[in-house]
């Protein structure tokens, strides 16, 4: 049935349908006999075949129709035979289209086939006659009522293309013209903010372009991603289309979201015939040098150095080439600028150079390149040169702890006693961090070990004071002062056992003691000891080494205030306990009269305090019976100080809803009476505070 039908034999096919052949059987390609007569154009065998129920929706592996046969074929007499039988002309109309059969679309827009139809990836048939360039069928769509402005909407998830842009995109300049003059929009923008210019840009279409911008087009439209039509014609080598949309008026110095100029992405590409096109018209040299040097780009590099780019151009942030490059760890191009003549001695806005920059790094290699091109007069210079805060390379590898780094600067003559403005050294930095290695190399060469910085701290206070065991004892054993007592204005200071008990190093605290410090000494702003300053930060343990060790407890500061009262002023009620357990009095105060409860209520809710907030807010049963154990050891709740003040009326005064109400759950009296008569009662309800009002009534 197949051969006869493919050969036009209609009285033989007549036949073979009589002796009961099957008209839908398929060969091993697929295809039934409806389909070969209509590849044949035998359109009285095709009405026969159809007669006998022949399928037209039947598809061979190639996935063609019969109709799609006879298209392909050119018989048009099948064609519109057999577009009057489908029942659904869509299908076949996207076909016609996209394969330029102009009289089978003629055939089914006469049939009124849907012109907005749309297909599996959502393009109208309009669409798919702008990207193949189909002229004649443009204009029947158009004809038709084709709508111009229509994007590949499916489910509203589509890229968003209009007919415009696949005509601009494909370079199809009479059906981009024939589109702009029916009205299509050439500021159109797809998901990505291309427009119809970016696309011809994009794949370079010269003329296109050009007639774009004649007719309303946005020359520097950024895409999504900030590139400019220039951009993008650039970064694919299209120096025709540069040229066009740079006599248009397209501006150069726009750069993407990566900060990628059109000149930047044409060298990066290696299209150089279209870079040099960009530097004719004015693009920025060095600005995209400093842009290649920091991504490490060396071939841009070179190119632009080649076209006379200026190596030590230094940008608004005072950054140079050779400092990004550095600054990024590219060595080779880094090496590339120092070969071409870089300028080593160019301070940042930080006044760091090269040098400092490198080393900041923490890349040995890249330091070492720095000296292969330096000449020795200026090495001499720059090894010490110092930025805007006084801290040289020495000193920047001592606190980064870069062993390599200052051993090689060192070896090169590095002076080892520089100082910052807070007259801090390379020791001091290195002592802060506990970079013992680097300590001793500073020591070897001659560092000095006590020297002092703005807040009188040394090497040893400031280990101390972070808790650096090791370096502590290392600078011991160099012959470090343990017994300086540093004066600051901020009451930090003191000797090395106090920076150690005030961050409660307790590792520390045992090496001096060990090694002789003099417990008792007080630091000389408000004369707090180690064991008072312990005490002031909850260091529990601090506090209990330092009794055992002999630490006097009845010590005085300048507002009368013993380890007790301190450890009561920042609430750390655990030390507290353990100072009254130390036969320390739990009725003590200050210079104003003022306890232990009436500091802790002041400092109730503070930065940095502990136990009221989380001792006793939590309601810890064990905290809880604590403080009634010290109420139970005759500290009364009830104490009043020289303002004629009660903890309980404090916390009133300060409104302090929880506090006032762990004080009367420990049995604070709400009677008592200030100086001017006033009881907590009549304090709350002169502030308005209902809700401890309520309390208190």
């Amino acid at each position: 049935l197949m051969i006869a039908s493919s050969k036009g034999n209609f009285e033989l096919t007549d036949m073979l349908i009589e002796k009961g052949a099957e008209v839908n059987v398929m060969d091993n390609n697929g295809k039934t006999a409806l389909m070969y007569a209509a590849a044949e154009g035998n359109t009285k065998i095709v009405k026969l075949l159809l007669r006998e129920q022949s399928r037209l929706d039947f598809r061979d592996r190639l996935g063609m129709t019969a109709w799609m046969h006879a298209v392909e074929n050119k018989n048009l007499p099948v064609v519109e035979f057999l577009s009057k039988k489908e029942i659904d002309n869509h299908e076949n109309l996207f076909y016609a289209v996209s394969n330029g059969n102009l009289e089978a679309v003629k055939i089914l827009l006469e049939l009124k086939a849907n012109l907005e139809a749309r297909d599996a990836q959502g393009w109208t048939p309009l669409m798919w006659a702008a990207n193949n360039g189909h002229k004649q069928i443009l204009e029947h769509l158009l004809k038709g009522g084709a709508k111009i402005n229509q994007i590949d909407e499916l489910n509203k998830n589509g890229p968003g293309w209009t007919p415009l842009m696949l005509a601009a995109g494909g370079g199809h300049l009479e059906i981009v013209e024939i589109l702009i003059s029916k009205g299509a929009d050439p500021t159109a923008r797809d998901t990505d903010n291309w427009t119809a210019l970016t696309w011809s840009s994009f794949t370079g279409h010269t003329e296109v372009v050009t007639f774009l911008i004649q007719n309303g087009a946005f020359i520097d439209q950024r895409s999504s991603d900030g590139a400019t039509p220039l951009i993008w014609a650039a970064s694919q080598g299209h120096t025709n289309v540069v040229q066009a949309l740079l006599i248009k008026g397209a501006k150069i110095t726009k750069k993407d979201e990566n900060g990628k100029t059109a000149l930047a992405h044409a060298a990066l590409q290696g299209h150089f015939s279209t870079a040099k096109a960009l530097i004719k018209f004015g693009a920025d040299l060095n600005h995209d040098l400093l842009y290649a040097a920091r991504r490490g780009y060396n071939k841009m590099v070179n190119f632009l150095l080649n076209e006379k780019a200026d190596i030590d151009y230094i940008s608004a942030k005072s950054e140079t080439a050779l400092t990004l490059s550095i600054q990024e760890k590219h060595l080779e191009t880094a090496r590339i600028l120092l070969e071409r003549g870089a300028n080593t001695a160019v301070q940042n806005a930080k006044g760091q150079t090269p040098l400092m920059t490198a080393v900041l790094t923490g890349e040995t290699e890249i330091v070492k390149l720095i000296f292969q091109y330096q000449k020795q007069e200026s090495l001499t210079a720059e090894l010490d040169t110092a930025d805007f805060i006084g801290n040289t390379p020495l000193m920047v590898s001592a606190d980064k702890g870069f062993l390599d780094i200052a051993t090689f600067l060192l070896e090169r003559g590095a002076k080892v006693e520089s100082i910052n403005r807070w007259n801090e050294t390379a020791l001091m930095f290195a002592s802060s961090k506990g970079f013992r290695e680097i300590v001793s190399l500073l020591l070897k060469h001659g560092a000095d070990i006590d020297a002092r910085d703005i807040s009188e701290k040394t090497a040893l206070l400031r280990a101390a004071q972070n808790g650096h065991l090791l370096t502590v004892e290392m600078l011991l054993l160099k012959g470090a002062n343990m017994h300086f007592n540093a004066f600051d204005l901020g009451g930090e200071g003191g000797t090395a056992l106090i920076q150690a008990a005030r961050n409660g190093h307790n590792d520390v605290l045992q090496k001096l003691l060990n090694d002789g410090a003099e417990i008792n000494t007080t630091e000389l702003m408000f004369h707090h000891s180690a064991l008072m300053v312990a005490a002031l930060n909850g260091h529990l343990k601090s506090v209990k080494l330092l009794l055992n060790a002999g630490a006097d407890p009845m010590l005085k500061d300048t507002s009368q205030r013993t380890a007790l009262l301190l450890a009561a002023t920042n609430n750390h009620l655990s030390v507290v306990k353990q100072l009254v357990d130390a036969k320390q009095n739990g009725k003590q105060t200050d210079s104003n009269g003022n306890g232990i409860w009436h500091l802790m209520a002041m400092s109730y809710g503070q930065k940095n305090t502990e136990a009221v907030s989380t001792e006793i807010v939590k309601k810890d049963k064990d905290n809880f019976n604590l403080m009634k154990e010290l109420i139970s050891q005759g500290i009364s709740l009830d104490s009043i100080n020289n303002d004629g003040e009660t903890a309980l009326i404090i916390a009133v005064k300060r409104e302090n809803l929880e506090l006032v109400k762990i004080l009367l759950n420990l049995g604070a009296s709400p009677d008592i009476l200030t100086p001017d008569g006033e009881n907590a009662l009549s304090l709350a309800e002169t502030s308005g505070n209902n809700e401890v009002l309520n309390l208190l009534r």
